[in-house]
């Protein structure tokens, strides 16, 4: 099959799943808010007015605003962004060295993917949080520290899938006609392996992103992560807990938003890990 047909197939299949199709249209609506929500309002994230402290939603504040004075609808929409920001980038990163990492260790076997998976191993006992206390001892709290620190432990799950893929297809006729006729074992992985379990690595990384996404806003939540004043989504929800009982949309905006985004992703994922995967259709 063709690449051009196998997209098509693939859009095909994931048009059918109605789920994945509500996740996509969730999804594009958030990113359209977060694009172009801020052309709408005349107020600044880290704009102060005292004078119109923890207001209820109305026409002139959409969610109300918080202890500052500051719009809740506009803290969002930039929220939204350092969020998307954080989640595809760790996304990226994981499939970088997840893919390399995984390929290596399933096409040249023996003893060195056995101690290749044997540190992945090691990773992955480390917690996300102590990761990010040692870098913020390094580093400095913020975005660079989340997103290394997603990265350094979120590959492992990516280098799993693709080790075993590749382990499954490596032994095949195609592959071994390739090293008879003299490909490199570059040209065999980057050629012929990895393009054939692009929809395993592709459903990964989709879910990947809301992994780190609920990742960034639970460390920033805990004020390990994006610092005061840019506005995070953790940030905002922290801020909040404590005037929930007498402000609850400060707490309940952001945290829907989380949830949405959480779950347009994770629906988008679900539909393509089935849509790419021939033996489910």
């Amino acid at each position: 099959m063709t690449t051009n047909l196998y997209l098509k197939y693939t859009w095909q299949q994931f048009k059918k799943n109605k789920a994945a199709l509500y996740g996509l249209i969730l999804l594009g609506i958030i990113l359209l808010l977060a694009a172009f929500g801020s052309c709408f309002s005349p107020y600044t994230y880290c704009g102060i007015d005292m004078d119109n402290k923890n207001l209820p939603p109305s026409f002139l504040h959409l969610f109300g605003t918080d202890e500052l004075g500051r719009d809740v609808f506009t803290r969002c929409l930039f929220g939204i962004r350092i969020s998307l920001f954080v989640g595809i980038m760790a996304a990226l990163l994981d499939l970088l060295i997840g893919v390399v990492w995984g390929s290596i260790a399933a096409f040249f076997g023996g003893i060195l993917d056995e101690v290749m998976m044997r540190l992945c191993d090691t990773f992955y006992a480390i917690p996300h949080l102590l990761i990010v206390i040692m870098l913020m001892i390094v580093m400095g709290p913020g975005l660079l520290t989340i997103i290394t620190a997603l990265a350094l432990s979120g590959w492992i799950n990516m280098a799993r899938i693709v080790r075993g893929q590749i382990l499954q297809i490596k032994n095949m006729e195609f592959i071994k006609a390739s090293l008879a006729l003299g490909a490199s074992k570059k040209r065999i992985i980057f050629k012929h392996l990895l393009p054939n379990i692009s929809g395993p690595i592709i459903a990964t990384m989709t879910l990947t992103i809301p992994s780190a996404i609920f990742a960034e806003a639970f460390l920033s939540f805990l004020g390990l992560g994006v610092q005061a004043p840019i506005a995070s989504l953790g940030v905002m929800v922290n801020d909040a807990l404590c005037a929930l009982r007498y402000y609850p949309w400060r707490l309940f905006f952001p945290a829907g938003i989380i949830i949405m985004l959480m779950l347009a992703f994770n629906l988008i994922g679900d539909g393509l890990h089935k849509a790419m995967d021939v033996k489910q259709t």
